[in-house]
């Protein structure tokens, strides 16, 4: 048997720590929907070059939305589901300085 007297840190990427990112509150409702939905956005700040991009699961851009510039508070953003197949979708937004997603579901 093979024995090794040192020991070695293993390789690995260290984390990029981004503490200027905000979150952002999301909520999605109904969800499940069928094919209307409505995305509430809770902004911390005003914020420059806002976008809601909906996802798949397997990655693919379904539908973005560019939003431009918003003040701070709560902004509605109605989805129109109708086109989307039936299964979990991720809502992302972001802009300067925010980033959150949120998952819905859409039934047919």
């Amino acid at each position: 048997a093979w024995v090794s007297t040192s020991y070695n840190e293993p390789l690995a990427v260290q984390p990029v720590n981004n503490t200027t990112e905000q979150q952002v509150a999301i909520k999605v409702y109904p969800n499940p929907m069928t094919s209307k939905g409505t995305l509430e956005i809770n902004l911390p700040d005003n914020t420059n070059n806002v976008t809601v991009t909906v996802f798949d699961l397997s990655g693919r851009v379904v539908e973005s939305i560019p939003m431009n510039n918003q003040a701070k508070g709560t902004h509605i953003v109605n989805l129109n589901t109708e086109s989307y197949s039936a299964g979990s979708y991720l809502a992302t937004v972001s802009g300067n300085g925010i980033h959150s997603s949120a998952r819905f579901i859409v039934v047919k």
